[in-house]
């Protein structure tokens, strides 16, 4: 699930908003007993689209309820 969630922000990171709606989306879908996995996305996404994307990095992990 990890790598097919990198495919999708990957086609979706030439647009915040889009990156944000399908960030939330991933999350709702790898669910509450997947906090490792989330993690591991986090450190993703801040790592390749922290510089462009961060705030709405942060919030949306902020606002998902396994990772605050």
């Amino acid at each position: 699930m990890f790598e097919l969630s990198k495919y999708i922000l990957q086609q979706y990171s030439f647009d915040e908003t889009l990156f944000g709606k399908e960030l939330r989306k991933i999350l709702l879908w790898m669910g509450e007993d997947k906090g490792e996995e989330k993690m591991k996305l986090r450190e993703w996404c801040e790592t390749n689209f922290g510089k462009i994307y961060g705030r709405t990095i942060r919030r949306t992990f902020k606002s998902d309820k396994v990772i605050a």
